[in-house]
């Protein structure tokens, strides 16, 4: 099976365009917890995301998902880049919407603002789900502050090492630890093994490659990530925030392992960097197995742990979802998310190294292959040692104010602890949803 290159989710948001996929037809359980639509709605499902699924594991799990319950699904999605935020809010306002649609992590809080999403708290009590069977990260996900659940999620794609491990053996240096262990990998283990693998037209590492940094260095590092967990602090601007900021600046700053900002900041630009040899590791979610895959050809490749500092957890871009109100088949839709995060449909996902279902028992039949990566355990790994950032309804526009100042930070053109403290009241105030 061909899997698509990963892509940087949160650079664009995608809108909607209609396809209609066929798959059959049966019965589902009863109406829980709101939803229109009459008999025959309950013998169909629309699912909205931003991708198609053909040529993906989805499209397989939702074949099956339609074997076993007879639900035939139609999928909306669009191949082009506008706002998908903006098209999703208002088929929440009409009298229309899909029944299950697909959301950014990030955009949870705004989405469960707008008062139009079903509370699945009704359905995890119905159903009795055990948070122990679950990672963490995953199962409280969509939870709000004041108990709503306006989301779920299916899985996640956990953020951890890529390395080239013939450029390890070739230079004689240390290969890392092989389970998710502090133990000969700080932050100063990863530092050094990256200065020894940096030479002529070779860089070491590159960790700037997308924003999940600004999550995991700063949680290690003893902070809370951009946000306090109470949305209320700019902590990216504390003392363990500009810490870790720096030192991942510094990485081309002042130890010169990493490629400068301008050439990370390329589309795809570290992940052809590495398949073409010329990287030695690489910071990046599960989802660049399918990659490094396919374009790799003449060096072998594994996964490594996030580098401890004060702590060693890491952060995962999840794979979450919302059922509306006016969905005319809501049980259907709760339906296929257990599906797909605990059933078949997870197994599926699983089997081809997808992403990490959220459930333990699905996870756990990751396994390796006669292909890299040979420790694809440490995906499982990591997504129980993920974290989640504050839930924050203003973390767009604060991000907006932030990071074009981070980029004078990445090009050495001024320091973390210059730079973001001046910032800290005004993207406090859109942290609050202010301007």
């Amino acid at each position: 099976m061909t899997l698509p290159a990963p892509t940087s989710r949160r650079s664009v948001l995608k809108s909607i365009a209609l396809l209609t996929g066929s798959l059959a037809a049966a019965p589902v359980v009863a109406a829980c917890g709101g939803g229109g639509g009459d008999r025959a709605s309950a013998k169909t499902l629309t699912v909205m995301n931003w991708d198609p699924p053909t040529g993906t594991p989805w499209n397989d799990a939702f074949e099956k998902f339609t074997a076993k319950t007879g639900i035939e699904i139609k999928i909306q999605y669009t191949p082009t880049m506008t706002n998908y935020w903006a098209k999703t809010r208002a088929l929440l306002g009409s009298g229309d919407p899909p029944d299950l649609m697909r959301v950014d992590d990030d955009n949870i809080p705004n989405y469960g603002a707008t008062g139009q999403l079903t509370d699945l708290a009704t359905y995890l009590k119905r159903d009795k789900l055990d948070r122990s069977d679950y990672f963490p990260a995953v199962y409280d996900m969509g939870r709000q502050a004041d108990g709503t659940v306006p989301a779920w999620s299916v899985g996640i794609q956990p953020r951890v090492i890529f390395y080239n491990r013939t450029m390890f053996e070739k230079a004689g240096v240390e290969l890392p630890p092989t389970t998710w262990t502090a133990d000969g990998w700080t932050w100063d283990d990863f530092l050094d093994r990256a200065r020894r693998l940096t030479k002529q037209g070779q860089w070491g590492a590159a960790i700037v490659q997308d924003t999940g940094y600004e999550v995991v260095h700063p949680v290690n590092n003893g902070g809370d990530g951009p946000f306090s967990a109470d949305g209320k602090r700019f902590t990216l601007a504390g003392p363990e925030g500009l810490d870790a900021v720096q030192r991942v600046a510094d990485l081309t700053c002042a130890a010169h392992v990493q490629p400068d900002w301008a050439s990370l900041k390329q589309d795809q630009r570290s992940n052809q960097m590495f398949v073409a040899g010329q990287l030695a590791m690489v910071e990046a979610t599960s989802t660049f197995t399918s990659y490094a895959s396919q374009n790799v050809k003449n060096f072998d490749w594994d996964i490594a742990p996030i580098p401890a500092m004060k702590q060693q957890m890491t952060y995962g871009s999840q794979l979450t979802w919302c059922i509306p109100k006016r969905a005319a088949n809501p049980d259907g839709a709760w339906e296929l998310l257990r599906f797909l995060s605990e059933g078949e449909g997870a197994e599926n996902f699983a089997r081809t190294n997808y992403f990490v279902p959220g459930a333990r028992k699905a996870a756990a039949l990751l396994k390796p292959s006669d292909k890299p990566p040979a420790h694809v355990g440490l995906f499982v790994d990591a997504a129980d040692k993920s974290v989640l950032p504050g839930k924050i309804k203003g973390a767009e526009g604060a991000k907006n104010i932030y990071r074009p100042v981070l980029d004078d930070v990445y090009n050495c053109k001024t320091k973390a602890a210059d730079a973001l403290p001046p910032l800290r009241a005004k993207v406090e105030q859109a942290m609050r949803g202010s301007s």
